[in-house]
Formats: structure tokens, C-alpha cells, sequence
């Protein structure tokens, strides 16, 4: 066993925050989940990643909530379209 202490975490949280997506659920008054997103990292915009937006049990959510998750696009000057997002085709 080594006597020297390397820290393994170094930057960990600030690595953690560069590459995993950000789920956010948009949700009624009462606080029932009505949508469920998958941005990119930080929410901002990355030509690579896959947006994923459903409702619940995977259903479409466009129908119901295309104004609120077209709200949540423009907070984060993400496109947030049915034809890229919705995987369930």
C-alpha cells in the first residue's frame, strides 16, 4: 500500500456538470408530471446530443403541452420540435 494520498475527485463535480444531460419534468398545479426532457449538458445547445422529450409512460406529450415545452426551448434557445424530440414515432 501506497503511503502517498492522490485525490481522485479532482474536478469531478465540474466534469459531472460538462457532460451529463439535464432532466427537467414540467409539471400541473398539483404537482403531477406532465412532461419529462433530456437537454443537453447545462441545457445548452450541442449539435450531437439526442433531445428526448415524453410524456408520461413514454406517451406524446405534444398534443397536450407543445406550448409549455416550446416555453422551455426558449428559456434555453433550444429547437424543442415533435419531429426531433419525441422518439416514439
Amino acid at each position: 500500500m501506497s503511503s502517498s494520498y492522490v485525490e481522485q475527485d479532482i474536478g469531478l463535480k465540474d466534469h459531472i456538470r460538462r457532460v451529463m444531460p439535464l432532466f427537467l419534468t414540467l409539471r400541473d398545479a398539483e404537482g403531477q408530471a406532465l412532461v419529462t426532457a433530456m437537454l443537453p449538458p447545462g441545457g445548452r445547445p450541442e449539435p450531437a446530443f439526442r433531445i428526448i422529450i415524453v410524456g408520461p409512460e413514454n406517451r406524446d406529450p405534444y398534443p397536450d403541452h407543445e406550448e409549455a415545452i416550446e416555453a422551455l426551448g426558449d428559456y434555453f434557445g433550444l429547437t424543442l420540435d415533435r419531429t426531433h424530440c419525441y422518439p416514439y414515432r
